[in-house]
């Protein structure tokens, strides 16, 4: 008989010979294994018991009829399945992955262990991986528990009963996020980034500050530019949007994941920088000197996006001698439509000439700004007639 720590587990055990056969029984622990047998070939005169190989592993050298004989423990051997790596907290219908591990008696990974196992929960309407081999081990697995409060999930060898058995993982179960609220500034112009805040939201309007899902962001302007992608922090992310269709437009905020939404009350979209001029009509016309020109001169403006620019100040430029023209005002004011005219009567010079036209502010560049469709000005060609009498 030889008694000693064989396991190296911190618990004593004894090691018999009886005929041919050697007991190794663990005397101590709840967990303590069932006794296994060694075949020592023939009866056993002497033995003895320690890390001969000085790799961990207790061994027994037995002196029998058939010479010495080595028994060392294997270390590989499986011995309980446990979750080495799991998150306590999860939230409803959210996925969350824990790992699965098998050891050995001495609370060390098992070498080789290729054994598929079955996973079950107390909530019973978790979603819960298929029956698989871990392999490697350990091994990460996939959950989603649906059911509020405390749960468990246990992992079970369906190919060979462990001695150790299993020891589940205990998670709480809180409220995930049903929805989102998507928070803008109410007015913004064309081209402006404005900031919009996303809060992942429980079925009780309470923030849901561990929600780690992904939000994409939409709008229902087809033009409209987001930022990539991202995760919220403790339940809260600010994401610039740019905007560029005039009107009335809304922002949408979606878990990529579980689709969970949240949409923005209205936006007003006004319209953006002015990039362009154009001729409406009134250009190519001629008028006796003296005299008004029968149709005004009238343009558009668009901003950088293609929205017609509203209150937008224009400014209009004759020549300063000879031919030109008399107008009703030098500036004029887009209306809701984009459009300004003034009237024009021809001086007493005859002649042709150009009207210039051009926006009456300054044209501000940004990075995010299109190419301006157009020029920043136009000219109306006008002829002063002379005023010939026929005798």
């Amino acid at each position: 008989i030889a008694a000693g720590d064989f396991d190296k587990n911190g618990f004593r055990a004894l090691l018999v010979a009886d005929g041919s056969k050697l007991r190794w029984q663990q005397l101590t622990a709840s967990s303590a294994r069932p006794a296994v047998q060694l075949d020592a070939g023939a009866a056993a005169n002497g033995m003895a018991v320690g890390d001969f190989t000085d790799d961990g592993r207790s061994g027994v050298v037995i002196a029998g009829q058939d010479g010495v004989v080595w028994h060392p423990r294997a270390l590989g051997t499986a011995w309980r399945l446990l979750f080495p790596s799991c998150q306590s907290t999860a939230f409803e219908g959210q996925s969350f992955s824990c790992s699965v591990e098998a050891i050995n008696a001495c609370m060390e990974t098992a070498t080789g262990f290729t054994d598929t196992v079955h996973f079950t929960s107390s909530d019973n309407a978790a979603t819960l991986p298929a029956d698989s081999a871990v392999n490697p081990n350990p091994q990460s697995f996939t959950f989603t528990l649906a059911t509020l409060g405390a749960q468990s999930i246990t992992a079970i060898d369906i190919d060979n009963t462990l001695p150790g058995g299993t020891i589940p993982a205990m998670i709480t179960v809180d409220p995930g996020a049903t929805h989102f609220s998507v928070s803008t500034p109410p007015t913004v112009k064309a081209g402006i980034p404005l900031n919009a805040t996303v809060t992942a939201l429980d079925q009780n309007g309470n923030t849901v500050t561990g929600y780690t899902g992904t939000v994409q962001m939409s709008s229902s302007d087809p033009h409209a530019e987001f930022p990539a992608n991202s995760t919220l922090v403790s339940g809260v992310g600010i994401f610039p949007v740019t905007l560029e269709t005039a009107g009335t437009s809304t922002v949408t905020a979606t878990d990529v994941s579980t689709l969970i939404t949240g949409t923005s009350g209205t936006i007003t979209v006004t319209s953006g920088v002015p990039g362009s001029v154009h001729i409406v009509t009134g250009t190519n016309q001629s008028a006796v000197v003296g005299t008004a020109f029968s149709a005004p001169l009238e343009i558009s403006v668009l901003d950088f996006y293609g929205n017609p620019s509203v209150g937008t100040m224009v400014r209009c430029v004759v020549p300063s001698s000879g031919a030109s023209a008399v107008l009703s005002s030098s500036l004029a004011m887009t209306n809701a439509s984009g459009m300004a005219s003034v009237t024009a009567a021809a001086n007493i010079v005859p002649g042709a000439y150009l009207v210039v036209v051009h926006v009456d502010e300054p044209v501000l560049t940004s990075p995010r700004l299109r190419p301006r469709k157009g020029s920043p000005s136009v000219s109306f060609s006008l002829t002063n007639l002379a005023n010939v009498t026929v005798q």
